[in-house]
């Protein structure tokens, strides 16, 4: 499971979203389904159920959109934006 990093932030907008990683001054631009998955990395959801809502709303495999769906999540991390959570 991944989490959000403390030293980002983020605002966004009908076109996406920016990511400011306050650290290592970094600054990454989204497009829509990118911020989109990233909002639903922010309330808790998991890369299976994100890839089930971007199915669901969008008509593709979900194996499809699961596969997208990590590819994101990997470049998110090797960003610094996500940090793997502990399991507690």
């Amino acid at each position: 499971m991944f989490e959000i990093s403390n030293a980002i932030r983020s605002t966004c907008t009908e076109d996406g979203a920016v990511i400011l990683d306050i650290h290592h001054g970094r600054i990454l631009g989204l497009n829509r389904m990118g911020s989109r998955i990233f909002e639903m990395l922010q309330s808790g959801l998991d890369q299976n159920q994100i890839a089930g809502e971007i199915s669901k709303d969008c008509g593709v495999d979900v194996d499809y959109a699961r596969a997208d769906v990590l590819d994101f999540i990997k470049t998110l991390y090797e960003h610094d934006v996500l940090r793997a959570s502990r399991l507690d």
